[in-house]
């Protein structure tokens, strides 16, 4: 019995310190793709801190990016020392600099899948049960 506990606590420790070593490894940087509700999208965080979401034929993100006849830019901060890891997905209204958040967590699956989660009203989730969340799988 005590060797049966002895291997299920080795075995537990070393799936924990993989899982750590996974995330201290882990850049957002590539291209995602997942799908919601039979729909599949992409997200992409390139290396200048700019981000695209593409669902269906509609594009927004990037440098500048034309919505409603006003310009704006989606920009991304990731803080990889929290957990769950902390996405703020930036949009800036270029005329005004007003800027929208939307404030996000990501769980790191494997190196290239992971757990997405938006928060609404500016409130960052807490937790992927009490929130819709994405799989996504990093396609580039």
């Amino acid at each position: 019995m005590n060797k049966l506990i002895l291997t299920l606590v080795i075995s537990l420790s070393l799936i924990s310190f993989n899982r750590f070593e996974l995330k201290s490894d882990f850049k957002l940087i590539g291209e995602w793709e997942g799908t919601d509700k039979n729909d599949v999208g992409y997200f992409t965080f390139d290396k200048e801190g700019y981000a695209y979401i593409k669902f269906g034929t509609d594009l927004l993100g990037g440098k500048e990016f034309i919505k409603d006849g006003k310009k704006f830019s989606l920009s991304y901060k990731v803080d990889y020392d929290k957990s769950p890891i902390t996405v703020d997905l930036i949009f800036t209204e270029l005329e005004t600099e007003r800027q929208l958040v939307w404030p996000c967590i990501i769980d790191v699956l494997e190196n290239d899948r992971i757990m997405f989660a938006r928060g609404s009203n500016g409130i960052r989730p807490e937790n992927f049960t009490d929130y819709d969340f994405i799989i996504l799988n990093r396609i580039k």
